[in-house]
């Protein structure tokens, strides 16, 4: 599985897929379109925490 673009980050925030990064499941919030970022909550914990912003080279889809 290889790393995610901003294009395909985009259709997992809308299409609500979760993505993953260092093992764990997070689902695509938001995003910065001039910084190319994305911000990312985990999906287990639901919105105890405000997400986090990260590029999308570091996430990856889910494994099946």
């Amino acid at each position: 599985m290889g790393a995610i673009k901003f294009e395909e980050a985009l259709k997992a925030k809308r299409e609500k897929i979760p993505v993953s990064f260092m093992g764990d499941l997070y689902y695509v919030v938001d995003f910065k379109e001039y910084a190319k970022t994305v911000y990312v909550v985990r999906s287990s914990l639901g919105k105890r925490f405000e997400p986090i912003e990260i590029e999308p080279r570091y996430l990856s889809w889910r494994a099946k």
